[in-house]
């Protein structure tokens, strides 16, 4: 489950009878979904943006499907697809245990258990664009008020991240609704940790990325210039420069646009700033949005707390032993990890770190 930024809005995923469902409360009642959201297989992960507008949903459907949230999207019981991500992988199933929007809402993270993390810009008034799109198409083509998850009814912008032996994920074909002419999602990039990717989180512009998993290593990554290559290329993408008079005398100056494409993405990856061996998988890792602090925990039950910048570890905090290792035991220290991380939110909560 996430509570939005402001408090407003709850997401909640769960399983039921083998599929999966997604819902989104107003927390003002709470007593009845705002909307429901249905995908063929559990859902594992729910994000909602900063400004509560998108919410992302993922899990064993093995794809990352963004919906549109806003009042328009809300009204009619119709939450437009704004664009889906399918993942494959070489090395098992491409589950989806973790996906995170930067706190400044301009780009969301995810973790693949194809051994791959993402980044992703978002473009905004591409959104609104694709929603509006979306909407009228449903009203024109008599839409009969199925939510149009898993793909399906509004499903505007699709794109496939295929991530076999590390090749770099693509942009696919168009969906049932009117094709778009660029994304919404643009991939800033994507790191390959060749094990199964359990968990990530950023700082608030997602120029940094941390990335632990079933390699029982957390890795921090600078994206900044990842970040600001794909948030340049989104803004090309929206105000075209139109072509120059051409010159009677032909030109060799290298292009000084080495990524025109508004599809195109970076094939090198971020670099590593450094990486830190854990006693066992890791399960979940929290970030402070400042990037003073790192945190994370897994199946080792405890969650280590480590400086951000150089990965040094500054104290570890004991959870409770169970006797069985699974990922519930590791959820007991998502709390611990998020607030010690945090403590802007700690105090709000109440707690004495």
């Amino acid at each position: 489950m996430h509570l939005s930024s402001d408090s407003s809005r709850l997401a909640i995923g769960s399983e039921v009878a083998g599929a999966g469902r997604a819902y989104i409360y107003d927390t003002a009642d709470g007593t009845l979904p705002l909307h429901q959201f249905e995908h063929a297989k559990p859902v594992w992960c729910v994000r909602l943006s900063p400004p509560a507008t998108m919410m992302a949903v993922a899990g064993y459907d093995m794809a990352l499907t963004l919906y549109d949230v806003t009042r328009a999207g809300l009204q009619g019981a119709r939450c437009p697809v704004l664009q889906r991500v399918a993942y494959t992988s070489k090395i098992g199933p491409a589950f989806i245990w973790s996906a995170e929007f930067s706190e400044d809402g301009e780009a969301i993270i995810l973790g693949c258990w194809s051994g791959f993390a993402f980044v992703y810009t978002i473009d905004f008034e591409r959104a609104k664009q694709v929603a509006a799109a979306a909407l009228s198409w449903d009203e024109a083509d008599g839409a009969d008020g199925a939510d149009g998850a898993s793909g399906a009814g509004a499903d505007a912008s699709q794109t496939r991240a295929d991530t076999p032996g590390g090749d770099t994920p693509r942009i696919g074909d168009g969906a049932d609704a009117p094709a778009t002419e660029s994304a919404v999602l643009t991939q800033a990039a994507a790191v390959d940790r060749g094990e199964r990717v359990y968990a990530v989180d950023c700082n608030a512009d997602a120029s940094r990325l941390v990335v632990g998993g079933r390699d029982k290593k957390v890795a921090m990554f600078d994206t900044e210039r990842h970040v600001g290559d794909a948030h340049t290329s989104s803004a090309r993408a929206a105000n075209p420069i139109p072509n120059p008079i051409p010159s009677p005398k032909p030109s060799h100056s290298p292009d000084p646009s080495p990524n025109p494409n508004p599809s195109q993405v970076r094939t090198d990856e971020p670099p590593m700033l450094w990486e830190v061996v854990s006693e066992d998988f890791i399960y979940c890792c929290s970030m402070s949005a400042d990037f003073q602090y790192c945190a994370y925990g897994g199946t080792a039950r405890v969650v280590v707390v480590l400086n951000a910048l150089n990965g040094r570890a500054l104290y570890q905090v004991p959870t409770p032993d169970y006797g069985h290792y699974t990922r519930y035991v590791c959820t007991v220290a998502t709390a611990y990890l998020l607030l010690l991380t945090l403590p802007d939110r700690a105090a709000r909560y109440g707690l004495d770190l």
